[in-house]
């Protein structure tokens, strides 16, 4: 695969082309893990911090938080993104 090819992939995946990017991974037990996201694959996400690696089943994973990603929204009811970029919400109306 030509570099080019590498360097558009790691564009489109915000990964540093010099390794993988810095993670938490938080699960459902309320553990919190942080280190480089060396693998993502069907069955679990692969952290390298410093010399120990450790493999976090996704069944047991609650969020995947990359560094310097935006944070998420707050949930305030439904909400479907359209292909173009435009939103519809369906607002709770229950609170209150």
């Amino acid at each position: 695969m030509p570099l080019w090819h590498l360097l558009l992939m790691a564009a489109a995946l915000q990964v540093p082309a010099g390794g993988a990017p810095a993670a938490e991974i938080e699960t459902l037990k309320g553990e919190r893990l942080a280190g480089e996201l060396v693998s993502l694959e069907a069955a679990q996400a692969l952290l390298k911090s410093g010399e120990s690696s450790t493999a976090v089943p996704l069944a047991e994973v609650l969020e995947i938080r990359l560094k310097g990603a935006a944070a998420p929204e707050p949930s305030t009811g439904v909400r479907v993104v359209l292909h173009g970029g435009s939103a519809v919400r369906h607002l709770d109306d229950k609170a209150g």
